[in-house]
């Protein structure tokens, strides 16, 4: 899944799904692969097996009884509503997340998905902004915001954050991830 073959992805939870009914993981990266999938579909590619958005909601719903982490099931209901451009219930999983204990920063990151999606970059990047303020180290949100200035066009204000992250960021694993 890491390369974008979600074909390949999907072809492998759906045998690891067989191999084991019972795991959550499997089930979610198939899920994953299905949304992918179907979002290739919409730019007229071929994506044989992904289902429906309605067939991914059902399983979700399944999941959701199974007892599978609700952080894990909210983030991928996240997902599919962006994917749909269902922004009021993206809303809506955001502040559920919340409630759920998810880190701040990873708010912050979901937020910023929502206000990209609705191509709103200048409020996404003032979000990651005020979330690196609050988390300085957190390299993430640094290689977001520094991919929203970029695709801005802001390169120097895009090279600025990069430089100004690797004064701030001590750790040099991290400092190689940026």
């Amino acid at each position: 899944a890491k390369d974008g073959d979600w074909a390949g992805a999907l072809e492998h939870a759906k045998a690891a799904k067989e191999l084991s009914p019972d795991n959550a993981g499997a089930a979610l990266l198939h899920l994953r692969a299905q949304m992918n999938l179907l979002n290739v579909r919409t730019s007229n590619q071929d994506s044989a097996g992904a289902g429906t958005w309605r067939d991914i909601r059902k399983q979700l719903s399944a999941l959701e009884k199974e007892g599978v982490t609700a952080e894990e099931i909210k983030n991928i209901q996240f997902t599919l509503a962006l994917q749909q451009k269902k922004y009021t219930e993206a809303e809506s999983l955001i502040a559920e997340l919340e409630q759920s204990g998810l880190s701040k920063s990873r708010i912050a990151v979901a937020e910023a998905e929502l206000l990209v999606a609705q191509n709103k970059l200048d409020q996404a990047i003032h979000k990651l902004q005020v979330a690196i303020e609050k988390s300085p180290e957190n390299i993430k949100l640094v290689n977001y915001i520094g991919i929203l200035l970029d695709r801005q066009g802001s390169h120097e204000r895009c090279e600025k954050v990069f430089q100004d992250a690797m004064v701030r960021i001590k750790e040099p694993i991290a400092l190689r991830k940026l």
